[in-house]
């Protein structure tokens, strides 16, 4: 069966008037992103695979394309220095400080290996921060962080519904 680019899942409990760019609310969720965007949704679509998330995800290149008042997730890959790596992403998708994006870090990490997923300082420019691991052999992995990352989209998403 071949995916789509942007991640569709078939929802046996659905009606066959479903869209698939929502969530059962219709509330969209919103996916900025850097240059990097293939391997972002890459990334993301194994997450969400891998933790049976329900939603699906809308991609946008800029900020523009997304009113304020939806929900609206930044997709940084981590490739650096992280505070350059969020910089220039959120600088990349010309998002205002007048939106508060949900900030989603995309670490490279094998498995088994620990790693400081920690922020420098304190960063009130989002309005919360999720890590997510992954590896070019095990894709989005079962480990702790993988987890929280799961439990707080969920979190967020319940909120914002």
């Amino acid at each position: 069966m071949r995916k789509s680019s942007i991640c569709k899942t078939k929802n046996p409990k659905r009606s066959k008037s479903w869209n698939p760019f929502t969530t059962p609310d219709k509330t969209k969720l919103y996916f900025l992103c850097n240059a990097r965007e293939n391997e972002c949704r890459k990334i993301m679509c194994m997450f969400k695979e891998v933790n049976s998330l329900p939603y699906e995800f809308i991609w946008k290149t800029s900020a523009n394309e997304v009113a304020l008042q939806e929900k609206v997730f930044l997709v940084c890959l981590k490739m650096s220095r992280l505070e350059d790596d969020i910089a220039h992403t959120k600088s990349s998708v010309c998002l205002s400080d007048a939106v508060k994006p949900i900030l989603i870090i995309l670490h490279y990490c094998v498995k088994g290996v620990q790693l400081d997923i920690s922020l420098p300082n304190e960063d009130a420019r989002f309005e919360d921060v999720i890590n997510i691991l992954y590896s070019d052999e095990s894709g989005c992995y079962e480990c702790n962080e993988n987890r929280i990352a799961s439990k707080k989209m969920k979190k967020v998403v319940a909120d914002f519904v």
